[in-house]
């Protein structure tokens, strides 16, 4: 595609000042920028000196018609045989000119080879070729930019100048674009870029394929992702895939004028004008699941941040598109936690220990439990059975008392034998916030479980149907956990089960 580039010279400028470059620019060279027409009857070659007859002066047109031979007619602009602003011709008088161009069939002359003519020619050439014209924005004003090309000064529409919403005017300044003329009223020009881009988005759209993937420059940020020029075409780059990394903020993560290599994702056709284009800059990269492997270990430690909370848990990053879930069951060995937000908040820093790594499920189980903080560890020894304990009663359920038997640690006081110790007025001996003495009857280090009674009570019978419901309930609670988005599973409990035994060793 053709494009004229300017000369940033004042078009008053005379010729003879310009004569280095006259040497080694020829005339015909300058003309054949501005035209590829070839003249019909006698072939005058640009440049050439000529003589021609004047059969007609218009009282108000600029241009003075003129015959050269029989076959050949031309135009001189008035302005070119003016003497002090007086026109010393007349219809039959012959004058000589050089020739600079060729419109609608018409040789046009001039008295000089300036480059004013010949820009000028150019541009009205360039106009009815449709042909794209360099320019220099060199201004703001209300409802566009003036623009210099070739010499001349044109309007451009701010609806004109880019393909894409235009925030501040100031920023196209003193930069040079391609432009079509749209229109030329004497000394009113009228160019527009953005005809030229809708062009070359034609081109662009018949190369471009799903899943192709393509250079870009972003052009607008927005709030909920990037507009990106992929060719005179614009496609929509959404926040969520700039990167396999947690993007909060579209500015943090791009800026204007910055190129971005991009996948094309879906290209819907619209009802008007170019299709809607879905790109994806991290689908072009490397996916780090696929090399999970290498950041983030069976086992190992990390520090990460928090980057979403759901109601079942925390999502940590561990490396840039590496999440690892942490479930509430697995924030504290000794509160209960109902919701993550107890404990965390978007954007803490937070240690944690992997508990299982499944690349297929891309999921990441984690612990911020660590092991030895564990209270279990060490319970038969701290609660040996027959062993006497004050304890706080922490809630009455249908099967019996949970005792805190200290932080993290509960035990059972099953119903039968707070009514065997304390008759009908159990509910009251054995409600919170009450105390009680008791002992401990068996402990279940392995399942963490611990069965309690009254030391009222001279011996303790089996705990019965009481009991079994306790465990029953806890069983289901367990399961339940474990099937909760993202729980550790049975590898993950195996895992703990092997890190457990060797730190006891």
């Amino acid at each position: 595609m053709k494009t004229y580039d300017i000369q940033w010279e004042s078009e008053d400028t005379p010729f003879e000042d310009k004569k280095d470059q006259a040497e080694e620019e020829t005339f015909e060279d300058l003309l054949a920028s501005s035209t590829n027409e070839q003249p019909s009857g006698e072939d005058y070659r640009p440049g050439e000196k000529v003589r021609a007859l004047i059969v007609q002066i218009p009282e108000q047109g600029s241009d003075i018609m003129l015959e050269l031979g029989a076959k050949d007619s031309a135009t001189i602009a008035k302005e070119e045989l003016l003497s002090n602003g007086q026109l010393n011709y007349k219809v039959g008088d012959s004058i000589e000119a050089f020739v600079v161009g060729r419109s609608d069939g018409e040789l046009i002359l001039s008295n000089s080879l300036t480059h004013k003519i010949i820009r000028q020619n150019a541009l009205e050439h360039a106009y009815g070729a449709k042909l794209p014209v360099r320019g220099k924005v060199l201004a703001a004003n209300k409802g566009g930019f003036e623009v210099s090309l070739l010499g001349r000064t044109a309007f451009c529409p701010i609806s004109q100048i880019d393909n894409v919403r235009v925030n501040d005017p100031q920023v196209y300044l003193g930069k040079e674009f391609d432009f079509l003329v749209q229109r030329i009223a004497g000394r009113n020009v009228v160019v527009s870029r953005v005809a030229l881009l809708k062009r070359q988005a034609k081109e662009t759209l018949d190369k471009l394929e799903i899943g192709q993937e393509v250079d870009g420059v972003v052009r607008e940020l927005r709030t909920f992702g990037a507009m990106v020029d992929i060719g005179s075409v614009i496609g929509l780059l959404p926040i969520s895939e700039i990167s396999y990394a947690h993007v909060k903020e579209v500015e943090a993560a791009l800026r204007v004028g910055q190129n971005v290599h991009v996948k094309i994702l879906s290209m819907e056709e619209q009802s008007y004008g170019a299709p809607r284009i879905r790109l994806s800059a991290k689908q072009a990269t490397i996916d780090p699941w696929t090399e999970v492997h290498l950041h983030v270990k069976l086992g190992e430690s990390y520090r990460g941040n928090v980057v979403r909370l759901t109601n079942f848990g925390a999502f940590v990053e561990l490396y840039p598109g590496l999440d690892g879930l942490i479930h509430v069951s697995e924030m504290s060995w000794v509160k209960r936690v109902n919701t993550p937000s107890e404990l965390l908040s978007l954007g803490d820093s937070v240690d944690v220990r992997v508990l299982e790594v499944n690349p297929e499920k891309r999921r990441i189980s984690l612990t911020m439990k660590a092991l030895a903080n564990d209270p279990w560890l060490d319970i038969k020894r701290d609660f040996a059975e027959e062993s006497e304990h004050e304890v706080a009663i922490a809630a009455l359920k249908s099967f019996g008392a949970l005792a805190e038997l200290k932080e993290g640690v509960q035990g059972l006081i099953p119903q039968s034998y707070l009514r065997k110790a304390f008759g009908d007025t159990f509910r009251k001996r054995a409600s919170p916030p009450q105390t009680m003495r008791v002992k401990v009857k068996r402990v279940d280090s392995e399942n963490r479980k611990i069965l309690l009674y009254p030391v009222e009570l001279d011996n303790a019978d089996d705990a019965g149907k009481d009991y079994e419901e306790f465990l029953k309930l806890s069983e289901m609670k367990k399961q339940k956990d474990e099937t909760a988005e993202g729980s550790t599973g049975s590898f993950g409990e195996l895992l703990r089960a092997s890190l457990e035994k060797k730190f006891k060793a």
